[in-house]
């Protein structure tokens, strides 16, 4: 998102985010082109089409440095041989990872993928579906290709208490200085309560990724602004749950740290782990005098929006 609104200003800085293999915001179709998985949300395109046009757009921009970002990516199993197709383009790559820290992926991945309609279990259903995705180590290990040809740079996300901004940080890794003139919205991400999401999930059971849906988590993100969650549903998982995920990857985490960060550090990301004596319980599910609160929300808002325009 912080790259597309800030597109114009970039290129005037010989930095490109190519339109070419994007779907919305990120090179999705890009990043799809070398899976072996098919994403219904994305749009099919020819690799050589998209390369086609990737390389008119470095030719009419004369671009010094080219962004390429999409989090299909991450789930690459085999990126060599994407690699080995961007040498034809470029001289050299660097490979910008920002990891998050397990346990807070796996929740916001959870919450999201019960959002859109992708998974429809529990948490711990989910915890067991996506454990290999936790494993960064051998992620990192994958995109290592050539070492004279590969530049690989981590960040950890929650490191320092995210004092830097994310956009600052990624342009950083890209060797990239900070222009005040660049903007930054900390909106793009839509969030919803736990009761806002079970709404969702009493509905039809099909995807939710039509432009009618994302309307209404636009008008439910508004409502869960309003009505934060309480601190003991917070979290999906216990917090024991969520301290046996985080010393499942200890060793390789203490690894990536010694190994990738600056100084050698012992530790890949700095915030404490979870507290067991923090407030949590299982979620008891969605009221009728929610459920009753939400859809009448839902009819003034949208009604409002319709006067507005």
């Amino acid at each position: 998102h912080f790259l597309r609104i800030n597109y114009d200003i970039l290129l005037q800085g010989g930095i490109l985010y190519p339109q070419s293999g994007r779907t919305y915001e990120a090179h999705h179709q890009f990043a799809a082109a070398f899976q072996d998985f098919k994403y219904d949300w994305v749009p099919h395109a020819e690799l050589e089409s998209i390369l086609d046009h990737l390389q008119a757009e470095i030719s009419q921009t004369k671009a010094k440095k080219i962004i390429i970002s999409s989090e299909i990516l991450t789930w690459i199993e085999h990126p060599e041989p994407l690699i080995q197709r961007l040498k034809l383009f470029f001289d050299f790559i660097r490979v910008i990872i920002i990891l998050r820290r397990q346990d807070e992926w796996l929740e916001s991945a959870y919450r999201h993928d019960l959002t859109i309609g992708d998974f429809n279990g529990s948490a711990e259903e989910f915890a067991k579906k996506t454990q290999n995705k936790l494993n960064f180590l051998n992620i990192i290990k994958s995109w290592q290709g050539s070492k004279d040809y590969v530049d690989i740079k981590i960040a950890a996300l929650n490191r320092h208490k995210r004092s830097i901004p994310l956009p600052q940080q990624f342009l950083s890794l890209c060797n990239i200085s900070w222009n005040e003139s660049l903007q930054v919205k900390n909106d793009a991400n839509i969030t919803l309560n736990r009761d806002a999401i079970e709404f969702l999930r009493i509905g039809p059971d099909s995807r939710r990724i039509s432009r009618y849906h994302s309307e209404l988590r636009r008008i439910l993100s508004v409502y869960s602004k309003k009505n934060p969650d309480p601190p003991e549903y917070r979290h999906t998982l216990s917090p024991k749950q969520r301290r046996k995920i985080l010393d499942d990857h200890l060793v390789e985490n203490q690894e990536i740290a010694s190994t990738y960060l600056p100084h050698g550090s012992p530790w890949l990301f700095d915030l404490p782990a979870t507290d067991d004596k923090e407030a949590w319980s299982p979620y008891p599910g969605l009221s009728n005098d929610k459920l009753i609160e939400i859809a009448n929300f839902i009819c003034r808002e949208a009604i409002s929006n319709n006067l507005d325009k």
